[in-house]
């Protein structure tokens, strides 16, 4: 251990005294591991983080498409059909929709969804504040009822627990709120988060067996306890060739299909973003290089005062841990900096301050580990060079006397003696 310090006081007195060198490295790093950390925790939060939904890896999107087997859009009347017939999963629809709130004489946009009644159920999230919607709400010439996000709940209502069961004037017609969602909460998951959530009018009225063409509903199932997506598509094909045999006109070669919530929600960006890491990835590996080169340069520079240390009695492993310590300190100032800069913020007070936590640590141990093997290994080609240097000095106590009377080399010979003592 004291070695260790010992080695860590003389690294950071050779930084200090090449103030150029060490501001060029720690900026190389600080470009590659900065973009490298905002990078990463896209890719984390969108693809490897899982979604916020409990056992969310139950959780599907469904629907019907014609002549091929994928998630496609469903129509009102087909979801009912399905959802009553349904054993392997529990089903959901929602579809996006804007509304218009009236508040204080003027006129607020939501972003919101039309839903079904059960759809918080199989996402397995519960309102904050007051309930959820009841089947019944899903029936025609019913009151109306809204779900508020917290964040509108917030900003419109001044987060006021009392705006439950009180009238709100949404599109130019007095609706209940009934609900509050909790914080973070927002389904569908889009660019911006959703404000309010209405329940879909699923049944009742003469012209609802008329919209069986219609398809605009995404769908989105909870698979039972046991059950698999192969057993849920299953019987979810068998439903839809039912239906198509039963309403040839609109259900006509229409197939099921299945696939995986967080799938679903990312595959537009996937490609995109795994591209984009790539591509950072590479920015990191040149800075890293960039330092590397760096660190060679100034080897040829500490040839002789390598030489010295040798001669005075360094031994090789001493030499080398001196060499991987001063790589690892400039790492580590460099990606301190980045991780200023991005987490200076206390990690309790934002879950993504979490992700960018893992994300500058993760980038700062890569910086670490790419960059010392090129320092360490350009040092040992330099070997030769001080066998060489120091076969050729005399070594008698008068020749070591004549290389200390060398004013050139006389600063790095007390550096190396304060070394080896």
């Amino acid at each position: 251990m004291e070695a260790f310090v010992r080695d860590l006081r003389f690294a950071q007195r050779m930084l200090i005294s090449r103030p150029g060198f060490t501001v060029l490295a720690v900026v190389c790093l600080a470009l590659g591991i900065g973009a490298s950390a905002a990078i990463f925790s896209v890719v984390n939060g969108v693809l490897l983080k899982p979604l916020i939904f409990p056992e969310a890896e139950r959780l599907v999107s469904f629907g019907s498409a014609r002549g091929v087997a994928k998630d496609g859009a469903l129509s009102a009347p087909d979801f009912v059909d399905m959802r009553a017939a349904s054993t392997r999963m529990e089903l959901a629809v929602y579809a996006d929709e804007s509304f218009s709130l009236r508040s204080n004489e003027a006129a607020v946009q939501l972003r919101g969804a039309r839903i079904s009644s059960n759809l918080f159920h199989v996402l397995g999230v519960a309102p904050l504040l007051g309930r959820a919607f009841t089947m019944a709400e899903e029936l025609p010439k019913r009151g109306q009822e809204v779900i508020l996000s917290d964040a509108a709940w917030k900003r419109q209502f001044s987060g006021d627990p009392k705006v439950v069961g009180k009238s709100v004037r949404i599109d130019a017609t007095d609706y209940t709120a009934v609900g509050v969602m909790p914080k973070g909460f927002t389904f569908p998951i889009r660019a911006l988060d959703m404000d309010a959530w209405v329940p879909l009018r699923l049944a009742g009225d003469s012209t609802f067996a008329h919209e069986r063409g219609a398809h605009y509903l995404s769908g989105i199932g909870r698979l039972a306890p046991g059950a698999t997506d192969a057993q849920a598509l299953a019987k979810l094909q068998s439903i839809v060739a039912r239906l198509t045999a039963l309403y040839p006109g609109s259900d006509a070669d229409r197939r099921a299909g299945i696939v995986d919530l967080q799938d679903t929600i990312v595959k537009g960006s996937r490609g995109s973003l795994l591209l984009l890491a790539g591509a950072v990835g590479c920015l990191l590996l040149i800075a890293c290089a960039n330092v590397a080169n760096l660190m060679l340069a100034r080897s040829t520079l500490r040839a002789k005062e390598v030489a010295i240390r040798t001669a005075v009695g360094a031994s090789r492993s001493v030499i080398l841990r001196q060499v991987l310590t001063e790589s690892v300190l400039l790492a580590i100032v460099g990606g301190g900096s980045v991780s200023f800069w991005r987490c200076g913020a206390p990690i309790s007070s934002s879950p993504s301050l979490h992700v960018r936590s893992r994300a500058c640590m993760t980038s700062r141990s890569i910086g670490a580990w790419s960059r010392s093997p090129p320092s360490s290994r350009s040092e040992l080609d330099f070997f030769s060079e001080w066998r060489q240097h120091c076969s050729s000095a005399p070594r008698t106590s008068m020749g070591r006397s004549r290389m200390l009377a060398d004013r050139s080399l006389a600063p790095r010979v007390r550096i190396a003696r304060d070394r080896c003592s």
